[in-house]
Formats: structure tokens, C-alpha cells, sequence
């Protein structure tokens, strides 16, 4: 896949940026510092794979200039089809539609698979200079698992941990110095057997059975030795009856190579040179006859020549359609998305305009509008509810207030005054008093008085009772607390009245509040911008529409001299099939001119062939001698010669390797030769025979010494009166039993650490992924030779380099720059690889090539060069001298 236009709505600095005019192979993006290298990488990767989300915690690239995020890239497949990928704001990664001349898809799968991994294009095919110096941008699983491939089929295992594994075992087993289990076993083994001498110093028996059990042990010794011996012989033999074919086949093959023809004076790829002399000579020959027919075609088509003047005396008229197929193009694609965009901004248009008043259209919208002082009106109308209302609250307050400290006065007592209560208290106590005073003096007249005395106090007080109320004051304070909340009241409803007024004079709803008309204000002046914008499209899709009416008119008028123009077909189409006349036409008025030319010139070249065809003959035929060949089919045959030296050479190396496998290398193999070549099959399989024979006898008298020790054993155990002896003997035979059992644990460990050691030495040789393959081409091509190799050791994600006196180094060893270049190789090593099974894609690179020497950065331009032949490449830059050499070499140049 390769880019052909980039057209961007709104990404960060951008808003409405169209970048045309790239090319196949690299593309030199041009532009000063800010230009927004970054940013339109990061466009091209976001349009690909998708938007991210604000939990993504990175930058989301919002237009900073305004406009709608998001753009669309204009593609050209492998296969030739042209394609159109776009995407807008949405879900899971934004909209995605593909537009393709026969149909539109969406969704992003179906992106995926065209394009492949995202993981892959964002860390591998576009990068900044700061992501190819971070390692980390090459430590995702699908990368890894693309640059180090399947590795050794250990899955989970680590062969660091194993070999640390086997290491601590056998030091635990055995070590020079220090603490052991084989120093601890020697060192009891020792304790043990000077305890034994000890035991059996008086035994003079004992010591006569001791010695003929030395004997025997030794001669079991001897026994075992010799049955090892012939076990190995055994093993070999089997050996050789096993690897007996192919070692014939070998010896075979050598001995067919040496009988055959010595062709040292044969040239190397001397086949193909060959072929290619005899091809190049038939394709003379076949030239040669074309070029005939071409002559005596010339000759037939000088007078079959017809010029279509109608058409030529057109030429104005076709060359306004050239100049304008590009514009008529991009409005045939523009138009139904501007249509689109219209109908939506139409439709959001209504939505707004009934969210003010479902009476309102777009008249009443335009109509509608506040000034300053009418805005101030309305804040003025906001205050005054505001003041109304508290003061109104305030004064309710104080009158609930005061009427609630009345009532609980009210319900202390009675109203009556004061100085009316004292009043008639004394008046009833000076009758009381009388009544005392006449019963005492016996005083009738003074008794009477104080009698009607009492009793007028008791009538006073029946009175005052039943009439207390009206000895009650009226509340003034209440009334004027009234009073002023219902003013308030009054005056919070007069100015709502008011409002009301105001807002009917403007054609607006009485209900709403002033902050709802401010609100409304706010939305119509929105709608008076989408009004605007709606305009500006209709303006557009009107100059559109008149484009490609001229157009039509004018293929109208050239209809009848141009053959297969139809407005059946799409406007371009035609212009193109009318081009197309034109030119033909054109072209048959100069050649009418130039055939009787072309003739004598065709002559001339057919003579100039016949030469050539003289001198390629001459050239075979002193090849042919050259190779000590006589004639072609002797050639041929020398060379199937030397086709049969090479399998023989291949199936000796095969057969050598299955050998050496078995029994070694160097004098190991010769001699494993040399006795198959010397004795017969037969023969081997009769010693095999007689050599199991010799092993049974040898294991029937193992059998018997045993017996034998077991029988001694037995003796001296009777001789033996100390118990302590026996159980000293006993655990002296389970030490040393111990102390083989580890001696043979700790070769076996020893062993395998050297086997593991072999096994990754020849893997790091031979079993490099193939992508680290690809990579060392290119960083040995980059370093000029410095550096020959990249190794990844086995059982590690990581890669060492290695110089020309096989000195290594790892990644933190290098210089930047030289960490660059080894992550640069391996990106472009990768991309090899992936391509061989997907869809190429452009390659964009923002400014890494800064920390290169001059040396290197000439050596990677032109390797990038070479890189760019078989897919696009978009290198961004701010550095002149950057942009003039990959001018140098034909790159595309781009100024933004």
C-alpha cells in the first residue's frame, strides 16, 4: 500500500491540510522546526489503527485551530486499486469508512485485515527518532516473537536457571575446597576404617579372611572392568553394523568422485552463461524478425494513417477538460460528502432552533437578536426578582416572628391591667380586714361596711373577668408588618407583569426566566454561525454542480467526434476517452511526417542486429572452446558432470555428518572408516556374536565371585565377636556406596553442562532468526564493515554485535548513534519479513538519522534508496542538507 494524498480536517496544528504529490519510493517531507513532523505521523498512525481515548493517558492531538478531528489518507493497493481511508470521532477508535471506485466499507476489522498488526506499523514502519532509540518499542509480543522467532522449543524453561541448577549441584556434590558431600562421605570413610584397624588388631583370622576378600574384590574389580570393556565393544560393534550402509555409501561416493573428470578449467556458473549467450542469440534472432515486421508494418500504416481534424480544430475546448479533470474529480468525490455535511448541519440547525421555541423557524432566529441594553435590562429584571423576593421573605419572617412572641405572651396570663388587679385585691382585703375588726369590737355598722366591701371587691373581680378582653391594646406593630409584606408582594408581582410585557414585545415565551432569554440569546447566535456555515456549503455545492454541468456541456458538444463517449459513463471517463482521441489524432498527424524516416531508420537497425547477432555467435563459440568443450553438446555434458559432483559432495557431507554424530570427529571417524572399509559385514556380525558369548561367561563369573564374597563375608562375620566390627564394616560399605553413587551424579551433571555448552555455541553459529539475518546485512552494510554479526544468544531477549576481531557487545556498550543504526537494521530487517506474507505498507520516519556521522548517513540513504524499491518511503526532516541529498539520489521532495 502506498499514499498518494493526505488530507487532514482537524489534528492538533492542523485544521484543513491537504499534502498531495507523493510518489512511489522515498518521499523527502520538508518543513522548519514545529512544522508538526510528529504530529502527522501520528496522524497517519491514528487514521490506520484508530483514535485513543482520554484513559489512554496520551496525547489526543484535539485541533487546536478548531475544526472536526479526524481526516482520511488516499491510497493505492499492491494490486493497483486506489482506495480512500477515513475516519471521524467515534467509538472504539473513531469511524472508519473505506472507499474503494466500487463500493464503501466500514469498521475497523476489515481495515485489520488489510493492513495486519497495528502493533507492528506503530512500532516498526513508523517511528520519531526517540522511539527508535527506546528498546522498548521493540519488546512487544508480536515483534519479539517476529525478531527472535521460536528459539530453542524450550517454551517457560530458562537455560541460565537450568545451568545455574546443575552448577549448584555439583558444587554441592564436590569441591576442591570447602564444604562438601563427598568431602563429608571421605572424611567419615576415614574415621570409619581407622575405627575398623582398631577393632581388628588382635584378629590375625580375620585379617587371612580380610585379605582373600581383598583378593576377591580386586578380581570383581577386574571382572567389572573387563565386562565394560566388552560392553563397549559391544556398543561398538552394534555400532558399525548400524552406521555399516551409509558408511559403504560414503566410501562409495568418494570413490565415484575421484573417478570422475577433473573440469578445474571449467568456468564457474558456466550454465548460466551459457544459457544467457544462447538466449541473448535467440532473442536476436527473434528481434531480428520483429523488427522486420515492424519495418513492412511502417510501410503498410504510412498510408493507413487517418487524422481526425474536426477534433484537432478543438484543441482549446479539450484542453479546458484537461486542466479541469482534477477539479471535476475532486467535486464528484466532495460532492455528496459536502451534501452530507450540509443535510446534517441542516438538521442540527432545527434541533437548535426548536430547542428555543417550537414556533420559531430561521426568519424569526435571524430577526431575534439582544443588545447591549437589553441585556442589561434583563440582568436588571434577574436583580430586582432577586431583591423582591428576599425582601418579601425578610418581611414574612418578622411578621410569623412577631406573631408567634404574641402568643406565647397571650398564654402567660390575663390582659387585665395591672393597677385594676391591685385595685379591687385591696378593696376586698380592707373589707376582710373590717370584718375582723368589727367581729372583734362587736361593731355592727363597721361590720356592715366591710361585709358590702368584701362583697364589692368580689363583684369588682367577677366583672374584670368576665369583660377581660376588652381591656386589650391593638397591635399596631402587626398591622404595619403586614402592611409592608403585602408592598412587597405587590411589587414583586407588578415587576413580574413587567417582564412579562417585555418579553411578549419581543415575541418571546411570558413563562421563562432571564436567565433562559440570556440562554436563548446564546443559542441563537450559534445558529446564526451554523446559518453562516450552511451558506458557505451551499455556495460551494453550487460551484460543484456548475463545474461539472460546464463539463457535461462540453462533452455534449464533442460527442459526435470522439467514438465510445457516451453520458452513460462518469465524467472523468470521458474526459479521459476524449483526451485519448485527441492525442491519437495528434500523434497520427506528426507520424504521417516521420514514417518515411522511421523506414530508412529501421533499415539502418535491422543491419545494426545482423552485426550483433555476428558478434554473439563469435562470443558463444569462444565461450564453448574456453570451457574445454568442443561443441554445445559437449558442454552440456561437462556440465552435468559437474551437476553430479555436487551431489556427491552434498551426499558425502550428509553422510559424514550421520557418522560423526555417532562415533566423533578427527581420528575417531578415520578409524571408525577404516575398520568398516576393512572387514566385511559378516565378519562384524560374527565378533558381535562371539563377543556376547565372551559377555554371558564374563557374567556367570561376576556371578560366581560374588557368591564367593557373599560366602567369606559370611565367615569372617562368624569369626568376628565384636558387634561393633560388623556394624563399623557395614556402614563403611554404605559410605562408599554413597560416595560412588555421587561420584557418578557429579559426571553425569558435569557432563551435561559440557553438552549444554556445545549445544549453545552451535546454535548461536547456525540457528540465528531470520530476521537477525536480514538485520546483520544491513548494519554491516551501515558500519562499513565494522561490526559483521548480530547474535541473539539462546534462552535471551536480547542482541550482542560483533566486530571484525570477534570482540562482543551489548546494547548499553554501544554509542547512540551505533544503537540507532543496529534498531534501524532490525526494523528494516523485520519488515522483510513481514511482507513476505502481507500487504506493503509506507514506511514514515521523523528525523532519525541525526546522531549519524556523515560517512554513515551517505552509506544509509543509499541503502534506504535500495529499501524504497519495493515500498513507500516518508522520510520528515527540518535540515536542509537532509532534504539536498535525497534530492541527490531522485527522492520525491515535499515542502511544507
Amino acid at each position: 500500500m502506498q499514499l498518494r494524498e493526505i488530507h487532514i480536517d482537524g489534528f492538533g496544528i492542523f485544521t484543513n491540510k491537504r499534502i498531495t504529490g507523493l510518489a512511489p519510493g522515498i518521499n523527502i517531507i520538508y518543513g522548519k522546526n514545529e512544522f508538526g513532523k510528529t504530529t502527522l505521523l501520528e496522524f497517519i498512525r491514528r487514521i490506520l489503527f484508530g483514535f485513543p481515548t482520554k484513559r489512554d493517558n496520551t496525547n489526543l492531538y484535539t485541533p487546536a485551530q478548531g475544526g472536526s478531528l479526524g481526516g482520511s489518507l488516499k491510497v493505492v493497493l499492491q494490486n493497483g486499486e486506489d482506495m480512500v481511508i477515513s475516519r471521524s470521532p467515534g467509538p472504539h477508535g473513531g469511524t472508519v469508512r473505506i472507499s474503494t471506485p466500487g463500493e464503501v466499507l466500514q469498521g475497523q476489522s476489515v481495515l485489520n485485515h488489510l493492513l495486519g498488526n497495528a502493533d507492528i506499523y506503530r512500532n516498526i514502519y513508523a517511528f520519531t527518532i526517540d522511539e527508535l532509540h527506546d528498546f522498548n518499542t521493540l519488546n512487544s509480543d508480536e515483534v519479539k516473537n517476529r525478531i527472535y522467532g521460536a528459539g530453542l522449543g524450550l517454551g517457560n524453561v530458562s537455560l541460565k536457571e537450568i545451568e545455574k541448577e546443575i552448577e549448584g549441584r555439583c558444587s554441592q556434590i564436590f569441591r576442591p575446597r570447602g564444604s562438601s558431600q563427598m568431602g563429608d562421605l571421605l572424611e567419615k570413610i576415614k574415621i570409619n576404617e581407622q575405627e575398623i584397624l582398631l577393632i581388628q588388631k588382635n584378629l590375625t583370622l580375620f585379617d587371612e579372611l580380610q585379605e582373600k576378600l581383598g583378593r576377591m574384590l580386586n578380581q570383581k574389580l577386574s571382572v567389572q572392568s573387563s565386562l565394560e570393556d566388552l560392553e563397549s565393544g559391544k556398543r561398538a560393534l552394534e555400532t558399525q553394523i548400524r552406521l555399516y550402509e551409509d558408511t559403504i555409501q560414503l566410501l562409495e561416493a568418494q570413490n565415484k568422485l575421484e573417478t570422475l573428470e577433473d573440469l578445474s578449467r571449467f568456468p564457474e556458473n558456466g550454465l548460466k552463461t551459457f544459457e544467457s549467450l544462447k538466449q541473448e542469440k535467440k532473442n536476436l534472432i527473434l528481434r531480428i524478425e520483429e523488427e522486420q515486421s515492424a519495418l513492412q508494418t511502417l510501410k503498410s500504416n504510412r498510408d493507413a494513417l487517418t487524422v481526425n481534424h474536426d477534433l484537432l480544430g478543438r484543441e482549446a475546448s479539450i484542453h479546458r477538460l484537461q486542466q479541469s479533470t482534477q477539479s471535476v474529480l475532486s467535486a464528484l468525490q466532495d460532492l455528496d460528502r459536502v451534501q452530507f455535511e450540509r443535510e446534517d448541519l441542516d438538521m442540527h440547525i432545527v434541533e437548535e432552533i426548536k430547542s428555543i421555541d417550537r414556533d420559531w423557524d430561521e426568519e424569526a432566529v435571524m430577526a431575534f437578536d439582544l443588545t447591549e441594553a437589553e441585556n442589561s435590562q434583563i440582568n436588571n429584571f434577574y436583580d430586582s426578582f432577586e431583591s423582591l423576593r428576599k425582601e418579601g421573605d425578610l418581611h414574612q419572617d418578622r411578621l410569623e416572628s412577631h406573631r408567634r412572641l404574641k402568643a406565647e405572651k397571650m398564654s402567660e396570663g390575663w390582659n387585665i391591667p395591672d393597677w385594676l388587679k391591685m385595685f379591687y385585691y385591696a378593696f376586698t382585703a380592707t373589707g376582710v380586714l373590717g370584718i375582723i375588726l368589727g367581729g372583734y369590737f362587736m361593731n355592727i355598722p363597721l361590720l356592715t361596711v366591710a361585709v358590702l366591701l368584701v362583697g364589692g371587691g368580689v363583684f369588682l373581680f367577677k366583672m374584670t373577668q368576665k369583660d377581660k378582653d376588652d381591656f386589650t391594646k391593638e397591635d399596631l406593630t402587626e398591622k404595619n408588618l403586614e402592611r409592608q409584606w403585602e408592598q412587597k408582594k405587590q411589587e414583586l408581582d407588578d415587576k413580574f407583569s413587567e417582564w412579562r410585557k417585555w418579553l411578549k414585545a419581543r415575541n418571546l415565551d411570558p413563562s421563562i426566566a432571564p436567565i433562559t432569554t440570556k440562554n436563548i440569546a446564546k443559542t441563537a447566535r450559534q445558529v446564526k454561525t451554523m446559518l453562516a456555515q450552511r451558506a458557505r456549503l451551499d455556495e460551494r455545492i453550487r460551484q460543484m454542480e456548475t463545474l461539472c454541468k460546464e463539463t457535461r456541456e462540453t462533452i455534449c458538444s464533442l460527442e459526435p467526434l470522439v467514438k465510445n463517449v457516451s453520458l452513460k459513463y462518469d465524467l472523468p471517463v470521458n474526459i479521459e476517452i476524449i483526451c485519448q482521441a485527441f492525442d491519437e489524432s495528434k500523434a497520427h498527424r506528426e507520424k504521417s511526417n516521420l514514417l518515411e524516416n522511421q523506414c530508412q531508420n529501421q533499415a539502418d537497425k535491422l543491419a545494426h542486429l545482423e552485426n550483433q547477432l555476428e558478434n554473439i555467435s563469435n562470443d558463444l563459440e569462444e565461450f564453448i572452446r574456453s570451457s574445454g568443450a568442443e561443441d554445445s553438446m559437449d558442454f552440456l555434458h561437462k556440465q552435468s558432470i559437474l551437476d553430479t559432483q555436487k551431489l556427491l559432495k552434498e551426499k558425502i557431507a550428509q553422510k559424514r555428518e550421520i557418522i560423526q554424530s555417532n562415533v566423533g570427529l578427527g581420528p575417531y571417524f578415520d578409524k571408525f572408516v577404516e575398520t568398516v572399509q576393512t572387514v566385511p559385514l559378516e565378519e562384524i556380525k560374527q565378533k558381535l556374536s562371539r563377543l556376547q558369548v565372551e559377555l554371558e561367561e564374563q557374567n556367570d563369573h561376576r556371578e560366581q565371585l560374588l557368591q564367593d564374597i557373599g560366602e567369606t563375608l559370611n565367615e569372617i562375620e562368624k569369626l568376628s565377636s565384636n558387634n561393633d566390627l560388623i556394624a563399623k564394616q557395614t556402614e563403611l560399605e554404605v559410605l562408599k556406596q554413597q560416595l560412588q553413587s555421587l561420584a557418578r551424579e557429579w559426571a553425569v551433571y558435569k557432563g551435561a553442562l559440557v553438552l549444554l555448552e556445545a549445544a549453545k555455541q552451535k546454535y548461536e553459529k547456525t540457528r540465528q532468526p531470520g530476521v537477525i539475518r536480514s538485520a546483520e546485512n544491513l548494519f554491516t552494510q551501515i558500519t562499513g564493515g565494522n561490526y559483521r554479526r548480530i547474535i541473539k544468544p539462546i534462552d535471551q531477549d536480547e542482541v550482542l554485535i560483533e566486530n571484525d576481531r570477534h570482540e562482543r557487545k551489548g546494547v548499553l556498550e554501544m554509542s547512540r548513534g551505533t544503537r540507532e543504526q543496529l534498531y534501524l537494521a532490525m526494523r528494516f530487517g523485520l519488515i522483510d519479513e513481514y511482507e513476505t506474507r502481507s500487504e506493503p505498507l509506507p514506511a514514515v520516519m521523523d528525523d532519525v538519522f541525526v546522531n549519524f556521522d556523515d560517512e554513515r548517513d551517505e552509506r544509509i540513504i543509499k541503502i534506504l534508496n535500495k529499501f524504497s524499491k519495493q515500498r513507500q518511503v516518508l522520510v520528515l526532516t527540518c535540515h536542509q542538507r537532509s532534504l539536498e541529498a535525497y534530492k541527490s539520489i531522485g527522492a520525491n521532495p515535499i515542502t511544507v
